[in-house]
């Protein structure tokens, strides 16, 4: 059973119904007072004074919500909910990128530059193939010598239309080429416009200290030297002239556990102070025990602080005890040069004949670098990234099962055959539909929404020393991913199931 206009009318309807859901949900959540920190992040940022004033003049002019209110009831807000949209698209390159960063402009691009290659492919497939393909006569031809042949009138717009060998298969072949040479074109250019983005975004920042610095990693043991003092001695031999200072690096993982759980106790502090601010009459309790449940009721504010007080403490001693502990230096360090050519040189050349020991490369930024990775021996970082591919395409393999089930929901038609007490429920068309285009749809994004997670967790057991390279490689894997089972198993999965059938049918009628 093939597909009707009225299967592709309920899919659209199914779909546009999903979407406006979607619209609609967006719009009451990003209007509402609770909400405001996740989507107008960047008002609430310390770091940026511009936003951080804007917000507060909105404040005073009475525009913003009050503290107290928590639904947002004015009709107005929700009709200029999308009017960031043209905003965002009529603002110049510049000014977007100093707003929201060149991601998202490069985001926003990408999505343009889907416009510009599917909106005149599409006008040009309807004025050209579509009229080929409905001229073809081959399953007219076909339901005239078998009575058993059906189709569907939605069939006759298909390339399934035109007979084998038939010369409009060259009007397929030609657009084909067409369609391929502009898409590749098109991403020429946008190419060239987002490297000239790029570049003129880095030629604008600021120094930065990570552009004066360099990696260095698998540092050999010296039997008097420390690490510091034996990359200090090497750079200022080798690279005297632009060579500035050695920063080592440390195990502190300790150190960083105790930072990450004083955030904690400083936001629960600020998150007291301004309950106090709104309800000075309100004393403020906690319990010194587990969790807050048990121990004697002691003041909150006071509490806290003497817990942030005393993790201070604590992180200062750890500290002077990882810079004293000699087993605590990993063997690798940050160098610093005076000038970008000084570190550029550093970063792009080998350093010494036995590419195992003293390598180099730029430093990422403090927030990007993985700290855990930077002691990984350099033996085995191509042992690892074996192990990993071994694992990715073992778990291209796993994810073949659901993906093909998800498939088969798509191929009714093999399934209505193996399983023939289906067909009356399959045959009602929003049924199939629904299994059709919107089940088997949610079902495969479902899948591939949990695959990214798991790339990046494998990335990060490669050894990449930082977040932006680990994210690198996992985008690399989740490709190879799509094309080799999503594609693939799509493309394939009915095809082969079909066969497997029509095989066994035939082995059946053999014996």
């Amino acid at each position: 059973m093939g597909s009707t206009f009225a299967d592709l009318g309920y899919s659209c309807a199914i779909n546009l119904s999903i979407f406006a859901a979607m619209i609609v949900l967006y719009t009451i959540l990003s209007k509402q007072p609770l909400n405001a920190r996740v989507y107008f992040t960047k008002w609430f940022s310390i770091n940026d004074q511009e936003a951080s004033e804007k917000y507060e003049k909105l404040k005073m002019k009475g525009n913003m919500v009050k503290k107290r209110q928590w639904l947002e009831l004015s009709l107005k807000k929700y009709r200029r909910a999308f009017s960031w949209v043209q905003v965002a698209l009529a603002l110049p390159e510049r000014e977007l990128i100093a707003h929201a960063g060149l991601d998202n402009v490069v985001f926003l691009h990408t999505l343009k530059l889907g416009f510009k290659i599917f909106g005149p492919i599409l006008i040009v497939a309807g004025a050209v193939l579509l009229p080929v393909n409905y001229m073809g006569d081959w399953l007219q031809q076909q339901a005239q010598s078998n009575p058993d042949f059906t189709y569907e009138d939605i069939d006759r717009l298909s390339i399934a239309n035109i007979p084998n060998e038939s010369r409009l298969l060259w009007v397929h072949v030609s657009m084909a080429w067409l369609f391929n040479m502009w898409a590749l074109y098109m991403m020429r250019e946008e190419h060239r416009t987002v490297a000239d983005m790029r570049l003129n975004f880095l030629a604008d920042q600021k120094r930065a200290p990570n552009q004066f610095t360099v990696l260095v990693r698998q540092v050999p043991k010296h039997p008097i030297k420390t690490v510091a003092e034996n990359v200090d001695h090497f750079f200022s031999v080798n690279h005297r002239d632009h060579y500035l200072l050695t920063q080592p690096v440390y195990n502190a993982n300790k150190v960083a556990r105790l930072e990450k759980k004083r955030g904690k106790l400083e936001n629960k502090l600020i998150e007291l102070e301004i309950k106090r601010e709104r309800h000075p009459r309100r004393k403020l309790t906690t319990r010194s025990g587990f969790l807050g449940l048990f121990g004697e009721k002691v003041d909150a504010i006071q509490y806290y602080q003497d817990k942030v007080e005393d993790i201070c403490m604590e992180i200062l001693t750890e500290r002077d005890r990882v810079i004293k502990d000699p087993a605590r230096t990993m063997p690798a360090a940050f160098v610093s040069f005076s000038s970008r050519w000084g570190a550029a040189v550093a970063a792009q050349t080998l350093q010494c004949k036995d590419s195992s020991q003293w390598s180099t490369q730029w430093a990422p930024e403090q927030r990007d670098v993985k700290w855990a990775n930077l002691p990984v021996p350099h033996e085995q970082l191509a042992l690892r990234r074996l192990i990993i591919v071994a694992v990715v395409v073992g778990i291209v393999f796993f994810y073949t099962i659901p993906i093909g089930f998800v498939q088969s929901l798509a191929n009714l038609d093999n399934i209505s055959r193996s399983m023939p007490w289906l067909t009356p429920l399959i045959r009602i068309p929003f049924v199939n539909a629904f299994f059709t285009d919107f089940l088997s749809g949610l079902a495969l994004k479902v899948f591939i929404a949990v695959l990214p997670y798991l790339l990046i967790f494998l990335s990060s057991l490669e050894g990449h020393v930082s977040y932006s390279q680990i994210d690198l490689a996992a985008t690399g894997k989740f490709f190879w991913f799509i094309v080799g089972t999503v594609f693939v198993t799509n493309v394939m999965g009915g095809a082969l199931l079909a066969a497997t059938y029509d095989l066994s049918e035939h082995t059946m009628s053999i014996l």
